[in-house]
Order: C-alpha cells, then structure tokens, then sequence
C-alpha cells in the first residue's frame, strides 16, 4: 500500500536582469554614425545562479548563455543619427531579457540613452551701396555666420555678380575661384584651410 501526497514545487528565485545604454559619441549631427553599447547584469542573488541572457539592440539580438550572478554581459551595434532639431536629445531603446531553466523567463527589460543632436547652420546677410554712378569701382559685403551650435570648417561662400557690374581684382580673403576680370561670372569665396568659425 502506498501513501500518495500533492506538493508543490517554488521557484525560490526567478531570472533577474537588468540593462543600461551607452551611446558613442555623445553628440552628433544627423548622419553621423552612432554606436549603441548594451550592458546586461545578471541581478539574481543567490551563489551559483546562472541565467540565459539576451540582449537586443537596434533589432538584433544576442544570447548570452550561463551568465553567473552579479555578472554582465555587453552588445554593440551601429545606427545612424537621425534628422533632429539642433540642442535636443534624441533617444535610442536597447533592451534584455533572462531565462532559467527552472523558472522561466522575465519580462523584457528596456534601457534608454539619449544623444545630442548638433545641427549646422549659417546666416549670410549681403551689404552694398543702394546707388552707384557708372564707371566707379564699389565694393559689398559678405558677411557669414555660424548661428549652429559646432564649430564649422572650409566654408564655401558663392556670389552672383549682378548683370550691370564687372568684376574688379580686389576680393578679400581672396578668393579659391574667381571670374576673369571684367567678366559677369559667379566666384566663390572660401578659406584655403580649415578654418573654424565658431
């Protein structure tokens, strides 16, 4: 004769996992490329737990198997920054999740990193004389301004002589390409190296 009983069996400790994200670099104008760095932590407590990891960035995921207690497992991909307005923080999603063969798996996790977006940006304002007798050389302004929020290099300036002006030797800085003299062509005015206008 045996003795039949019920019990039940709880699972003393589930799997545990957190995620946090980091961006490289920090700052970046659209298009420039992104890497999105995951870093997964096995957070049960008990020793000698182990936990199948996956983390997932950008839509790709990555297992991780046996990962002990307390320790992290780390996943990068590239992405590409997107169009953003110039100062505001563009957030980038990576996420995790765990399974022990015991009890299961945990509900996805998400962590968040955020990246500056820099814009650049220039205003050009153009000032000459309003009149001026035929025969006599004037000269007008091109006056160039970096209203962005990055330091600028090799700056191209390009200028449509009017129809009733011919073009005069006496540009400054001096110009990278230029009209020859007495023609109605368009310059362009540039720096011949870099050189930042902040």
């Amino acid at each position: 004769m045996f003795d039949t009983s019920s019990f039940k069996l709880v699972c003393v400790e589930g799997p545990c996992v957190r995620v946090d994200c980091s961006p490289s670099p920090a700052e970046a104008c659209p298009g420039t490329p992104i890497t999105l760095t995951a870093t997964a932590t096995n957070c049960q407590t008990g020793a000698g737990s182990t936990e199948d990891i996956t983390i997932t960035v950008n839509g790709v995921p990555m297992p991780f198997n046996g990962v002990p207690a307390g320790e992290t497992r780390s996943f990068s991909q590239t992405v590409t920054m997107p169009e953003c307005t110039s100062g505001s923080n563009v957030p980038f999603t990576v996420s995790a999740s765990a399974h022990t063969a015991d009890c299961g798996d945990s509900q996805p996790i998400s962590g968040t990193c955020q990246v500056l977006c820099r814009k650049p940006e220039v205003k050009i304002e153009k000032t000459g004389p309003t009149s001026v007798t035929p025969g006599t050389t004037f000269t007008y302004t091109l006056k160039v301004t970096n209203i962005g929020d990055v330091p600028l290099e090799r700056i191209h300036v390009t200028d449509d002589i009017c129809p009733q002006a011919a073009y005069q030797d006496n540009a400054t800085p001096t110009p990278t390409s230029e009209p020859i003299l007495g023609t109605l062509e368009s310059r362009t005015l540039s720096t011949a190296q870099p050189t930042p206008v902040v």
